[in-house]
């Protein structure tokens, strides 16, 4: 028998959603191209492009991640041995 763990998703209230242009300048900071940013956090190329191009916006702990990297860049770097 096998057991599914269901992750319940947490949706980021609209007022604390990152702007597209406000994930694009995180990543800026960390000079890095969209497939090294991607590799860095953890998501596909193609979820972070949508993110940059306004169709989804992060949540969860992607959202929490981009968060603190927008304000502790080189923390984050090193945190994910960057």
């Amino acid at each position: 028998m096998k057991h599914e763990k269901q992750v319940a998703r947490m949706n980021v209230p609209a007022g604390m959603a990152m702007r597209p242009e406000e994930v694009r300048e995180v990543r800026y900071k960390f000079g890095q191209t969209q497939s090294e940013f991607a590799v860095m956090i953890g998501v596909s190329l193609t979820t972070l492009q949508a993110w940059e191009d306004g169709r989804h916006s992060p949540d969860g702990p992607a959202h929490a991640l981009l968060r603190v990297a927008a304000k502790n860049p080189r923390i984050v770097a090193k945190a994910l041995g960057h």
